[in-house]
């Protein structure tokens, strides 16, 4: 989720080619303090990762099409009725993410977080790959 904000001060690269972002973090119990993380931490939201996720965080009242990409995956696998695909984050939505988040073993939040979308992923490809109709023979004549 995004309750965690921090400012980007610069990038670097490691030897091996590792990124790394510097930030300053000013909700800190301590107050203002900076920090490092690896570009691939789960955390770093909006910026640059891996797996096409930058800056989809989603949650209620989000708009667009990334939102109608994750309801479609959500009424593929039967957690969103199809009438609910309109592109809008609204309660049908939140509802969705949110019972797909239990039966999944995730923090419970309604918010589409890189976690959420991932596991998302994961179970679309799962009921793809079990769907016999997806199935391709390939004729060895």
């Amino acid at each position: 989720d995004t309750s965690h904000v921090a400012l980007v001060e610069y990038c670097s690269r490691s030897k091996n080619g590792d990124i790394f972002i510097h930030v300053i973090e000013g909700n800190n119990p301590i107050g203002v303090a900076r920090a490092v993380y690896p570009l691939t931490n789960s955390q770093i939201l909006g910026y640059g990762t891996a797996n096409d996720l930058v800056d989809i965080t989603m949650r209620f009242g989000n708009n667009g099409e990334k939102v109608r990409q994750l309801q479609e995956k959500l009424a593929y696998i039967g957690y969103l009725e199809d009438q609910f695909v309109s592109g809008n984050f609204g309660n049908a939505t939140t509802d969705a993410v949110r019972r797909f988040q239990i039966d999944h073993g995730l923090k419970t939040t309604s918010i589409a977080n890189v976690d959420t979308q991932l596991a998302l992923d994961e179970a679309v490809e799962e009921k793809y790959n079990a769907d016999p109709a997806t199935w391709m023979v390939v004729d060895e004549e």
